[in-house]
């Protein structure tokens, strides 16, 4: 884990309610790979970094996250795959229902931005 997801992971942990007397444990942290045409230029962590300021300071621990490039589609389904500047971060808490945040990256001034988080799936 780079050094850059091992901080993202801990700011998690740290956003999580009061602590107990028990640490809780670090949330599960998957990225998707980069497709190779065309070319991505962000970054697992930096989508990461984005969608982690839309969750707010207060919300449940977050037990994993999942970042995919793309927009969310629903299984089975054929969605058109927009390109590698769109992505998506989804958080799943402990005891709480999931959230996603899209992600996405300016093509010209490189600039990661994320939008609000939303209820996960967005097809149900």
């Amino acid at each position: 884990m780079s050094f850059r997801l091992a901080l993202i992971a801990l700011l998690i942990v740290a956003c999580g309610p009061t602590p107990s007397p028990e640490p809780a444990p670090q949330p599960v942290i998957r990225c998707d790979q980069a497709p190779l045409t065309p070319v991505a230029t962000m970054t697992c962590a930096e989508a990461l970094d984005a969608a982690l300021g839309s969750l707010g300071a207060v919300h449940p621990p977050i037990a994993t996250i999942t970042f995919a490039y793309g927009e969310p589609c629903p299984p089975n389904a054929r969605c058109l795959f927009v390109g590698p500047w769109v992505s998506f971060v989804v958080f799943e808490f402990a005891g709480a229902r999931p959230v996603f945040v899209s992600v996405t990256e300016d093509q010209v001034s490189g600039v990661v931005s994320a939008g609000a988080a939303e209820s996960w799936p967005p097809w149900n």
